[in-house]
């Protein structure tokens, strides 16, 4: 009779909990099976304290609509933001629950994106290390920036903190599948060949470009020219 009564509660046992388990499997296809590529990555879970002043942001704590490249197959109309404390890539999206989730998209299989209208990328160094760089013009030769930030102590008589600093950059220059750190305009010209290099020099002269010194806007005209040349 015991055995009786025990075999009946364990059926009864496995007819309640299977369902049970079947329900969280859905659920758990549903929720990291939405989008397989795009939703592949890390939870983001850097949330600094509520003492630090500032953000580990590019531009704005906010998310933006943007698009994103994954694995050959471009993602519109999501938001993104650019951690680049972390150099990470933050996706912000509803699960099927309607919650609000973040995840940092995979940097293996990550290709570019954009937020709002930035427009980023992820480029091989030589030494085999992926960077997420800006980049800023279009051609045979292209100008690239790296930005990074650092959360640094701030100290005084009064008080101990922790801040954001203000973000940093670090400039490259990539031509035929190679990239190396911008450093002043010999980086271009060591780029050409001798007869190009003539003439870069020549218009260098004329619009007054300096070999250490220049802006964003008068590098960009630079490289234009060089671009021009059919490189």
């Amino acid at each position: 009779m015991f055995r009786f009564v025990y075999l009946l509660f364990s059926v009864l046992l496995c007819s309640i909990v299977a369902p049970v388990a079947a329900q969280n499997s859905i659920d758990d296809t549903q929720v990291y099976g939405l989008e397989p590529i795009l939703h592949n990555g890390e939870v983001y879970n850097y949330f600094p304290g509520v003492g630090v002043k500032g953000h580990q942001y590019f531009e704005q704590k906010d998310f933006i609509e943007g698009t994103i490249s994954v694995r050959g197959t471009t993602y519109e109309n999501v938001f993104l933001n650019y951690d680049i404390l972390n150099q990470q890539v933050i996706l912000k999206y509803l699960d099927p629950q309607g919650s609000n989730r973040l995840l940092a998209v995979s940097k293996a299989w990550l290709e570019k994106f954009s937020i709002g209208e930035e427009q980023f990328s992820v480029i091989l160094k030589s030494d085999g290390q992926k960077i997420i760089v800006q980049t800023l013009n279009e051609g045979s030769i292209q100008l690239h920036i790296q930005w990074t930030k650092k959360l640094v102590a701030d100290i005084s008589f009064v008080s101990e903190y922790y801040t954001f600093d203000k973000k940093h950059q670090t400039l490259y220059i990539s031509y035929n599948n190679t990239l190396q750190e911008y450093k002043n305009t010999k980086t271009i010209l060591a780029l050409l060949n001798p007869s190009a290099q003539e003439k870069v020099k020549k218009y260098m002269r004329l619009k007054k470009i300096k070999n250490r010194s220049n802006s964003m806007e008068q590098l960009n005209e630079l490289l234009v020219y060089c671009n021009q040349l059919g490189l």
